[in-house]
């Protein structure tokens, strides 16, 4: 799995998310790969991973689909959208995800987690929620999309 230690304003093919400044090789999931660039077996919802993957760790996540379409989302509405056990349990008593200071959020690393979504480590300390590719093209706040 491709791990970003150093996340900076990057454009990153997907399947390969970098900026890890040891020395190492670090795996490449590309469309060759079993399951690596393939729609996964996760029911009728699936969402074919995204064709290339903007991070800029101060502002935005920019994804662009297979389609060409542009998915912009602030770093606010992904951290407060976080798909983990611990914060779903917070959505559903009622109370906040996340309630910090948007000018002081910043991504601290990226993983893609297999085929099928983005792991994102903030500066807050959190790092468990993996945000599928079907729930990031859903949340396109763009006005074709909604």
């Amino acid at each position: 799995m491709a791990r970003c230690h150093r996340v900076l304003t990057a454009r990153v093919p997907c399947g390969r998310l970098s900026g890890d400044t040891r020395d190492r090789e670090e795996p490449d999931i590309s469309a060759d790969d079993p399951g690596g660039g393939a729609a996964t077996d996760r029911g009728p919802a699936a969402t074919a991973p995204p064709a290339d993957i903007e991070i800029d760790r101060d502002e935005a996540v920019t994804i662009t689909w297979i389609d060409g379409h542009h998915t912009r989302l602030a770093l606010a509405d992904l951290r407060r959208a976080c798909p983990c056990a611990r914060c779903q349990q917070l959505r559903r008593s009622g109370r906040p995800v996340w309630s910090g200071d948007p000018a002081n959020l910043r991504i601290a690393g990226a993983e893609l987690v297999g085929a099928w979504g983005l792991g994102l480590a903030w500066n807050d300390g959190h790092a468990t929620g993996v945000h599928e590719w079907s729930a990031l093209r859903a949340s396109c706040p763009c006005g074709a999309c909604r």
